[in-house]
């Protein structure tokens, strides 16, 4: 195969169309808006010192490594994180609008891992893909089409592909993803067919779509044994050399379906949303050359029809002709990404090892280290630590460049997942509260049993952190809720104050069918 040949086909496979870089440009900055909108509803209760996770809490369960960082750990007030938060929505509104776009990806980005790594018992896959996504964009012309940088300036025309390690890679990192999830649902609950099951009866996860599900136990059988090998072949689709637009375009078709089933059967938080804005990436060129959206191509700062020769796109987001300098360090950009790349590869082989039972030896080793260290419970990223510790030298860049990456989400879906948690308290003429549910008053036998609290209507973060709350390993960090809720309850309602608030989980009785609560201790 020659040289001409052989970089046709690494462009087919690749390279990526400006203007699908375009569309998900606006679509990482509205995702990274929306979070934030989401995440400032509870910005007291989980980014300060007087919420679920002061700074010193964070240091004792979390701060596995030396390279652990957070812009947001500089402030413990509510006005501060306020200011964060609106530097950080002001970046992602420019990124979405393409303005000063190469700035305001690395504003997003680094914003973005510094207020994950301030809170990590909120975080879901969600969010590691997000942050994934917003590393490899960095280094994209994300602003060659669609925005207010390329209306502003006089440059020529661009080419409509751009294929560089920094596409190579974003693309690489969604198949990672996609391959890594599969891969790694091999518990008992997948391979005894029950995952599905009982993933759409857990009260906190079922979507609308569960219930109806759930009426077919044989299909969900079957689907619970189909669904990680479509996650780990529909992916290659992608890849395929031969017909790449119509394999293409199948497995889009595939995997935005499969989201949108899931989306309805079981609550993910916004992981479809994250997992589509990814997919975007791989729109073929002609998706935008269609008639139906010819009307982009007379939009202001659309590119012209015109396709890179061999070897121009890697220089796309470059000044062509900038001297040797400019190629000197656009070489060194490749070179650099490509070893990412690499790397990113090795932390998935070893995550998936560390799940092995020939790995869980060291990791009772790096446990006990963690213990007489003067530290609690058992961390929620004690699995990166792991790799971290695994990978020797290697395992700093990781964690310093957040590139720390685990898709074992569903994995351990099994009947513990049922159950949903409660907030009681107590008011100063007795009565028991339930705060999750607007402070709905639960009746009390003479025998002193309080009845049941229903399922609350959390958002995607505080149901990620009474799932993480529920082990026994994290009472001790537990504790530190109930005087959060306290708190917020007396400041709303002064004249009806609460006390001795305490944490259960309540579950549905296997032998009588009602519920039973299992009390998480404060201590």
């Amino acid at each position: 195969m020659g040289m001409k040949r052989a970089w046709v086909l690494l462009d087919r496979l690749f390279g990526v169309d400006i203007r699908s870089l375009a569309a998900f440009r606006v679509a990482l900055g509205a995702l990274l808006v929306l979070d934030l909108a989401q995440r400032a509803r509870n910005l007291e209760a989980h980014y300060t010192d007087s919420g679920v996770l002061p700074r010193d809490a964070l240091l004792r369960y979390f701060a596995l490594s030396d390279w652990h960082w957070s812009i947001h750990l500089a402030t413990d007030t509510v006005s501060g994180q306020a200011v964060l938060f609106t530097l950080a929505a002001a970046a992602a509104i420019a990124l979405a609008a393409g303005y000063r776009t190469r700035g305001a990806t690395v504003a997003s980005w680094l914003l973005l891992v510094s207020l994950q790594a301030r809170n990590p018992t909120l975080l879901f896959g969600a969010d590691q893909l997000l942050r994934l996504l917003l590393f490899w964009a960095m280094f994209l012309p994300l602003g060659a089409a669609w925005s207010v940088d390329r209306s502003r300036t006089e440059a020529g025309a661009v080419p409509q592909r751009h294929l560089s390690m920094a596409s190579v890679g974003i693309l690489s990192q969604v198949f990672l993803m996609y391959f890594f999830v599969g891969l790694m649902k091999e518990g008992p609950a997948w391979s005894s067919g029950e995952a599905l099951t009982n993933s759409f009866s857990a009260e906190m996860f079922a979507g609308p779509l569960a219930g109806a599900l759930l009426a077919f136990p044989r299909l969900l059988e079957v689907l619970t044994y189909i669904v990680p090998w479509f996650e780990m072949v529909v992916p290659f689709l992608l890849f395929v050399p031969i017909a790449t637009r119509s394999f293409r375009i199948a497995a889009l078709v595939l995997l935005v379906g499969f989201h949108g089933l899931m989306a309805l059967s079981v609550s993910a938080g916004f992981f479809p949303a994250v997992s589509l804005t990814a997919l975007v990436v791989f729109l073929p060129s002609g998706f935008w050359d269609s008639r139906a959206l010819g009307f982009l191509a007379s939009r202001p700062g659309s590119p012209e029809p015109r396709h890179s020769s061999r070897g121009e796109g890697v220089a796309a987001s470059s000044h062509r002709g900038g001297g040797a300098l400019l190629r000197w360090a656009n070489a060194g950009t490749q070179v650099f990404l490509g070893l990412v790349l690499a790397y990113v590869v090795l932390w998935n082989i070893v995550a998936i090892d560390i799940n092995r039972p020939a790995a869980r030896r060291a990791s009772l080793d790096l446990l006990r280290e963690w213990r007489e260290a003067g530290r609690e419970g058992i961390p929620v990223s004690f699995r990166d630590y792991s790799v971290e510790r695994r990978l020797g030298l290697l395992g700093a860049p990781g964690r310093a460049l957040q590139l720390h990456q685990r898709w074992d989400m569903f994995t351990h879906a099994g009947p513990q997942m049922r159950g949903w948690p409660a907030v009681l308290a107590t008011t100063d003429d007795g009565k028991v509260l339930s705060l999750l549910e607007g402070g709905r008053v639960l009746p009390v036998a003479s025998d002193g049993t309080v009845g049941q609290a229903g399922v609350p209507t959390l958002d995607a973060r505080w149901n990620t952190y009474f799932v993480f709350a529920r082990y026994s390993a994290t009472r001790s960090l537990r504790a530190l809720l109930p005087p959060v809720f306290e708190k917020q309850w007396n400041l709303d309602h002064p004249d009806r104050r609460v006390a001795e608030a305490r944490v259960v989980f309540e579950r549905v009785s296997a032998t009588s069918g009602g519920a039973e609560a299992e009390p998480a201790p404060n201590g």
